[in-house]
């Protein structure tokens, strides 16, 4: 990259010798030191200059080929970036890495790079790491590291012919897996596609809202949570496949007015804005920020024009307004413009003054029973939890488009206030008639309009009933107090469901009908039986821990229930009756085989075992432990009958080895072979005595 130059004048009447300054030589190594400690993120560091320095070598020769980035792993811990470019000979070498300072990019804004520090950015990380050089058939290894004095050193390693093609692999010592693949995919999430695999794959693209060379992206709360992307920053711009976050007090109207979870990620060519010499930032200069706010003008134009087309384009009303919504989320209000669709306004969201006002009332005779007055529009959210429900009512003020096409409406209310037993009674018209994929937790739209305000501009069907027929309908779940000639619902249970208890779930929401209502009868200290049952059925099912004093009426109330421990019982000895007859043999001997002090010997391998008894208990401890056997049959144990199965005596079987007998300290698990020596060793004895 052409660096910048500043233009220096310097007007002076000072009279006298002019001493031109320069470098301490024997100051050089600490120089050396400081320019290699320029980086606050070493890992960042080496991630960005050696794959910059890798893609300006590919520019360089014309390479269409990825570069090739891998992070440590158990097996191979170190962080290799190879390239296929022009390579490195023993000249070159010796040229750019041993010189601070020495770069071949000042002439050309083809490449990103120019300082002359990255290529030993790896020495502020580690102390020494490995670089090899192929260039023209042969291959040079070159070894460097810091010295006592901080500054670098080389040492060449090997060198010789090869058929490898040209290029360069940097090789850098790490054990830190996470923090460099995690800051690699950051990094890499900014490339163009097609320039980098990471650990052989494609790496993940930054997603957003993309605009021309401009993309609206998720903006991170903390700065942390993902290091080296700058997504705490409202703006960050990439120059060279390179993220910068913006100098410090940048400020401009298109980010300032973008929504408060949305950052900008601007593009901008290369030598357009100039960073730091760690390249960690941008410079604070006058070009830096005319570039950007230059971009950021662009940006805003180009959303303009972007949404416009989309907006006129729109098929329908209820596209356009999605358009609309869709562009304000992304890019915030300020920067999209007000727009019409076939001459009309687009609402955003709806208000009660869209509602048609509510029309006097008036006798025969003429005279007013009930004056006109203009509609309300108020919301209740749905709520059912371990109060057994709740909900209150309050002015809707802003309705979005969304929200009033995906939840329903209640037109015609005509109550002065929204009681508890009013939103039950909706509920239960909600689910009965399927009306709402979820009643108990929607938002719902409440009007004494009779319709919806502007529906033509809702995308699909609005669900919409009158009060009338909510309050008409009759519940069939609704049970009458013998006697009183009242009514009253059935009350709360409490249920497990989806893996939560609930002490007090309506009976309103329980399933009227299908397969997925259980019961378990018993009082309170029945909790584990029902717990061991809720494990065994499926996660959707509800399971309804009712007492004796109550479960005659619940099996009135829901025929269709089910009794959860037959049915844990059935599916329990179903899954016991097709184990193989060794899983059987290793349940029947658990109890024996779980004491600590046998754990040594029990884990020998069995197949290297002369004793066939010792072989056989050894495998049949290894199934119960090392595989999912035990978690399986502890949540079943209960409602299981095991099959009659003679017993082994383990400790006959153990006592035979006194060696073996006792490991306290692990000494046979380490030792395993010598354990196996000692027990063949034993029973062959044993077998020639008799």
């Amino acid at each position: 990259m052409i660096p910048e130059r500043t233009g220096i004048t310097v007007d002076s009447t000072v009279q006298g010798e002019n001493v031109a300054m320069s470098i301490d030589q024997s100051a050089l190594a600490h120089i050396i030191n400081v320019l290699t400690d320029l980086y606050s993120d070493p890992e960042l560091a080496v991630l960005r200059e050696y794959s910059t320095n890798a893609l300006d070598s590919h520019i360089e020769a014309g390479q269409s080929r990825p570069i090739e980035v891998n992070t440590p792993t158990d097996l191979r811990p170190l962080l290799t970036i190879r390239d296929y470019g022009v390579g490195l000979d023993a000249e070159d070498i010796r040229a750019v890495y041993s010189q601070y300072g020495k770069s071949t990019k000042r002439s050309s804004n083809d490449a990103v790079g120019m300082l002359g520090l990255g290529c030993k950015s790896a020495l502020a990380y580690v102390d020494q790491f490995t670089l090899a050089g192929i260039k023209d058939g042969e291959r040079m290894l070159v070894s460097i590291a810091r010295d006592e004095t901080g500054a670098g050193t080389m040492t060449v390693l090997e060198a010789g012919t090869t058929d490898e093609p040209d290029g360069v692999e940097i090789a850098i010592p790490s054990d830190d897996q996470f923090t460099l693949e995690q800051k690699a995919r950051d990094f890499f999430a900014y490339w163009e596609p097609g320039l980098v695999t990471l650990n052989g794959g494609e790496p993940s693209q930054l997603e957003g809202y993309v605009v021309g060379d401009y993309t609206v992206a998720e903006r991170a709360r903390n700065a942390w949570s993902t290091p080296g992307r700058h997504d705490a920053n409202p703006l960050t711009v990439v120059m060279g496949n390179v993220s910068y976050p913006p100098p410090d007090g940048y400020t401009h109207e298109a980010i300032d007015s973008l929504p408060a979870d949305k950052r900008l990620v601007v593009r901008v060519p290369i030598g357009a804005v100039h960073f730091t010499p760690s390249r960690e930032g941008l410079q604070d200069s006058d070009r830096t920020r005319a570039a950007i706010a230059a971009a950021l003008e662009d940006f805003q134009s180009q959303v303009a024009e972007a949404v416009t087309e989309a907006i006129t384009q729109a098929p329908d009303r209820p596209a356009a307004a999605r358009a609309l919504i869709e562009a304000r989320a992304a890019f915030g209000r300020k920067n999209v413009p007000e727009l019409q669709w076939n001459g009309e306004d687009i609402p955003v969201v709806l208000t009660a003054e869209d509602l048609a006002p509510i029309p006097a009332v008036e006798t025969d005779s003429g005279t007013t029973l009930k004056p006109g007055h203009a509609a309300s529009l108020w919301a209740a959210k749905m709520v059912s939890g371990y109060s057994g429900g709740e909900s209150h009512r309050y002015p809707a003020g802003q309705v979005s488009l969304d929200d009033a096409g995906r939840n329903p409406w209640v037109l015609g209310y005509d109550n002065t206030k929204w009681s508890a037993t009013q939103r039950r009674k909706l509920n239960r018209y909600l689910e009965h008639h399927e009306l709402h994929d979820e009643p108990n937790r929607a938002t719902i739209f409440i009007t004494d309009a009779a319709a919806v305000p502007r529906p033509e501009w809702i995308d699909g069907a609005v669900t919409a009933v009158t009060w009338k027929d909510v309050r008409e309908w009759k519940d069939p779940l609704k049970v009458t107090e013998g006697g009183t000639g009242g009514v009253k619902y059935a009350g709360t249970y409490c249920v497990w469901h989806g893996g939560y208890r609930q002490e007090k779930f309506e009976a309103d929401s329980l399933p009227t009908e299908g397969r997925k209502l259980y019961y378990v009868i018993g009082d309170k200290y029945a909790g584990e039986i029902v717990r061991q049952c809720v494990n065994l059925l499926a996660d959707d099912v509800y399971v309804v821990h009712v007492s004796h004093a109550r479960s005659k009426k619940f099996l009135r109330l829901f025929p269709h229930a089910r009794d959860a421990v037959a049915a844990a019982k059935r599916g329990a000895q179903g899954w016991y009756d097709s184990l193989g007859a060794e899983s059987r043999e290793a349940i029947a001997l658990s109890s024996q085989l779980r004491y600590r002090y046998r754990l040594g010997v029990l884990t020998l391998p069995q197949d290297k075992l002369d004793d066939p008894q010792l072989s056989k208990i050894c495998r049949l401890y290894q199934l119960w432990e090392n595989g999912t056997l035990q978690e399986r049959y502890n949540h079943r144990a209960q409602f299981i009958k095991l099959e009659d199965i003679p017993p082994v005596d383990v400790d006959k079987v153990i006592e035979a080895y006194p060696l073996l007998s006792i490991d306290f300290d692990g000494t046979i698990r380490q030792h395993a072979d010598h354990a196996v020596m000692y027990v063949n060793a034993v029973y062959a004895a044993n077998e020639g005595s008799n």
